[in-house]
């Protein structure tokens, strides 16, 4: 590589912009750009490959309403909360097709009518009486879709689901109540999907007893989101000489990962699995106490998941001696992009908004200890945990951070279309950390009239399908309680390895106590 500068692909926000279809003035549509070009090329996207899944799980309390909830009421609130949330953020019910550019291409096409539009929320929601779970039913759906070779996902599927004898049973307190919430990628990121889980939730409060709205459809295209391009709180004009010199930094970090130490991986293409590990409150507390009191008050949960993932790595598979000093393990972790958006879109902003941080761990079998000696793994702890924060304090602290990544995004894609190289023999494990549920989601689903709790949140997660053979874990927190996701592919890693992957990851993060 040596200095010579890289062909990066030019930042364009014109060639981003929603503009009518000339195959048909009713279709509005607009290029992919950023993440959205690396979400799945339309093989990947159509295996399933990197669809979110948000599963709730609920409880129902004495319902003092004058129709009884059952899951056929639920079904039709559900239905009016998503022709809400569509009016507002039409995106939901964005459609994608390929061509030979970089990219999908996004269209939205208006409803006809009223009927057209509840036609479509009938089809996205569907509700099951069953003694199945959730995750049961999420199985079963990867499964049958996997023999069937149905193709892509839509932009959002809802089921509910109760452990009920049939739909119009009431659900009375103690019945199981699981929603699940299937997106396709191309359309969502991780803020994304729970900026709608919570408007859902919060729709719900206010529908529950109320009729169905009237809309003008047709109007709605007014709310497609802002590209991202021209959403930022900065003037692409502006950017200079620091901005190149960044993206010459971050992409070379990006090809570099092709060479970073990993995990050992079976070739294989089988059913996407999540696995978890609940920490209890009083654990999520000690955990965060003790990382603040050892390392500094301003280290927080993310560099420990971080710093934990690395060494449970290096257990899992070492370096050998020859490579001690020379080999390093070098992670990409996607970061919300919002936060460099103009204010009015920080909040509400639906769709991909995304950058990331180039994370580089130098001669990685230097943190190697013996998990059995506590001084040395909180050193460990310690270094890897350094190594995390300076990395994120650096990226983030560029005011062109999302036009960075929009750009490295984009170049990403370019280099997976044409890239020859063989198919690497370490796989490195990726840890994103998403933060707190709460600040998005509300807790509870309560009556419109008197503000009485009606049916309570105990637990939500966010996970993807995996079939790209590297391991995914995502850190979220819901009530106090923190939970670490890890999603695998059982063709690349059998349930043992995943599970003791995650334990040991686990491990490490309770070492700090």
């Amino acid at each position: 590589m040596g200095d010579q500068r890289l062909e990066l692909p030019p930042l364009s926000p014109e060639a981003y912009r929603w503009e009518r279809s000339s195959a048909d003035p009713l279709i509005l549509q607009r290029r992919g750009n950023g993440a959205e070009t690396t979400s799945g090329t339309k093989e990947r996207n159509a295996k399933g490959d990197i669809d979110i899944w948000t599963l709730i799980i609920l409880h129902v309390h004495d319902i003092p309403t004058t129709s009884t909830l059952s899951l056929v009421t639920l079904e039709e609130k559900l239905q009016a909360a998503l022709l809400d949330i569509r009016f507002e953020h039409p995106e939901v019910a964005c459609t994608a097709l390929w061509d030979n550019h970089l990219g999908p291409l996004y269209q939205y096409v208006p409803p006809k009518d009223s009927e057209d539009a509840l036609a479509w929320a009938q089809e996205a929601i569907q509700v099951r009486a069953t003694s199945q779970t959730g995750n049961d039913i999420r199985l079963e759906i990867e499964k049958q879709r996997k023999v069937d070779g149905t193709g892509a996902t839509k932009s959002v599927t809802i089921y509910a689901v109760a452990d009920v004898a049939d739909k119009n049973v009431p659900l009375i307190p103690g019945t199981s109540l699981e929603i699940l919430i299937h997106m396709n990628h191309l359309y969502w990121d991780g803020k994304a999907v729970r900026l709608f889980a919570g408007d859902l939730v919060r729709k719900l409060s206010q529908d529950l007893s109320s009729k169905q709205k009237q809309y003008k459809w047709g109007e709605e295209v007014g709310n497609l989101s802002v590209p991202v391009l021209d959403a930022m709180n900065l003037d692409m004009c502006s950017l200079d000489g620091s901005f190149d010199m960044a993206q010459e930094k971050y992409a070379r970090g990006l090809l570099r990962t092709q060479s970073s130490w990993g995990l050992k991986f079976k070739l294989g293409e089988g059913t996407p699995c999540a696995i978890f590990h609940n920490f209890t409150v009083t654990e999520s507390k000690a955990i965060i106490s003790a990382l603040k009191r050892r390392f500094g008050p301003k280290y927080t949960i993310t560099h420990l998941g971080q710093a934990a993932v690395v060494l449970a790595l290096l257990k899992a598979n070492p370096p050998p001696d020859y490579v001690f000093g020379g080999q390093s393990f070098i992670t990409v972790p996607p970061v919300d992009g919002r936060r460099w958006l103009r204010e009015n879109h920080v909040k509400d902003y639906y769709g991909i908004c995304l950058t990331g941080a180039v994370i580089e761990f130098e001669d990685i079998g230097s943190l190697m200890v013996d998990e059995n000696d506590k001084d040395a793994v909180i050193e460990a702890l310690g270094a890897g945990c350094r190594i995390t924060k300076e990395a994120y304090d650096r990226w983030m602290s560029n005011p062109f951070q999302l036009p960075l990544g929009v750009s490295m995004y984009n170049f990403l894609a370019t280099s997976m279309s044409s890239n020859q190289a063989p198919m690497p023999t370490v796989a490195g494990p990726l840890f994103v950390s998403d933060g707190l549920n709460d600040h998005l989601v509300p807790g509870d689903i309560v009556s419109p009239t008197t503000g009485e709790k009606l049916i309570s949140l105990d637990r939500v997660n966010v996970f993807h399908n995996q079939y790209l053979p590297y391991i995914l874990l995502r850190l979220e927190s819901w009530k106090g309680a923190s939970t670490l996701s890890l999603c695998y592919n059982d063709a690349c890693y059998n349930a043992s390895e995943a599970t003791a992957f995650l334990d040991d990851v686990v491990g490490y993060m309770m070492a700090i106590l």
